[in-house]
């Protein structure tokens, strides 16, 4: 499938706020109104510079709606419910939508957060549900992000190396894979080498590190091979939390454009790092 619709330059520079249940827990005092506001003013304050948005249907999506562009960008909406259902302690996905539910909404692309831990029983069943999901996704003829959240097993430096294994020896080949910085640059070197025969691009999550921890495992990992991020909470997690219109107005329209400027030219420019 041809994501290069969510590329710019053939990298992707993207933002990642499909967030629901910690969202909303950033908001206070919470509204639904107030939540897909301050999710429309970060939208648009970096709009310009992204190469495409991973939104959710419930504050994403209405906000999404109200952004008046010449130049629409590409969205991905997730198929899974917020969270996860625990099952003696370990983590299944649940799905809430099809992927061609989602096309039908106007999404580009469908994407799919699986929480993993490849010495668990339910990894098995993990793999299964994702092998259906992009399954389907081909069905619907759309791009399938896969995001792959690793649990249980941090202190552990191949967790990344060793799931993005379990997953392609199962067959499962995504359009693009998103994935936690995998802990060194030997790592990331390893995952480009996986996944380079296969002609499968990966990208970096923030997974809600401070901004200045993510940019470092950035530069590492597009050195490695990596083709650029869908980056979320370590870019905008201050904003729904700033209490004063000053301190938000400042955030929106200085800090988080700078910032998403900053990791872009990481990515398009890798030479100068």
């Amino acid at each position: 499938m041809d994501t290069q619709i969510f590329t710019k330059d053939s990298k992707y520079l993207m933002l990642a706020f499909d967030h629901r249940g910690s969202y909303a827990k950033m908001i206070d005092p919470f509204s639904k109104e107030a939540a897909i506001d301050i999710k429309k003013q970060i939208i648009e304050a970096v709009y310009d510079q992204m190469s495409g948005v991973l939104i959710d249907l419930d504050y994403g999506f209405p906000a999404y709606t109200q952004i008046v562009r010449s130049e629409i960008k590409p969205f991905l909406l997730p198929v899974e419910k917020s969270g996860y259902r625990e099952e003696n302690g370990e983590r299944i996905t649940e799905i809430s939508h099809t992927a061609k539910e989602l096309k039908q909404l106007g999404a580009t692309g469908v994407k799919l957060l699986v929480y993993f831990n490849p010495g668990y029983k339910s990894a098995l069943k993990q793999l299964a549900i994702t092998k259906k999901v992009m399954e389907e996704a081909r069905e619907a003829g759309m791009p399938f992000f896969l995001e792959i959240v690793n649990y249980d097993n941090d202190s552990d430096s191949g967790r990344v190396v060793r799931s993005l294994e379990r997953f392609l020896n199962h067959g499962i080949y995504p359009d693009v894979y998103k994935l936690e910085y995998p802990g060194s640059v030997e790592n990331a070197q390893r995952i480009t080498q996986l996944l380079e025969s296969r002609k499968i691009p990966w990208i970096i999550l923030t997974r809600g590190t401070d901004f200045n921890n993510f940019v470092h495992q950035l530069e590492i990992s597009v050195q490695a091979g990596c083709s650029g991020f869908l980056a979320g909470r370590s870019i905008w997690q201050e904003g729904p939390k700033l209490k004063t219109q000053e301190k938000k107005d400042k955030f929106f329209k200085e800090i988080l454009p700078g910032r998403f400027k900053l990791i872009s030219d990481i990515v398009l420019n890798p030479s100068n790092q």
